[in-house]
């Protein structure tokens, strides 16, 4: 029981942090301050968050803070895409739409 309550914890703390940078990435995406939307969105992309996944594939299609690389941008939607279909239709799918809403504006 222990065990799980400290699992528990310890999944709450990362998926709050994770959510965070998505939140804080969106700002600054809406600010129109791409490096700090980049800062906020590659850490927590790369642990597997699908919306900061689709946020940095944004970016990379439009070319901001980053080069334009419609290559790199198709692999983060991809990958944003795999984590919707392994976590299933929930709330994930919310988190993807929130990322693609932010980048096309």
């Amino acid at each position: 029981m222990r065990l799980l309550v400290v699992t528990l914890v310890l999944f709450t703390v990362v998926a709050g942090r994770a959510w965070a940078g998505f939140d804080e990435g969106k700002a600054a995406f809406e600010r129109g301050d791409w490096p700090a939307a980049l800062a906020q969105w590659q850490p927590c992309a790369g642990a597997g968050d699908a919306a900061c996944q689709n946020g940095l594939g944004a970016l990379y299609r439009l070319g901001r803070g980053v080069p334009q690389d419609l290559s790199a941008a198709a692999a983060w939607f991809r990958k944003a895409a795999d984590q919707e279909l392994r976590q299933g239709p929930g709330q994930s799918r919310q988190h993807v739409c929130r990322g693609r809403r932010t980048a096309t504006g």
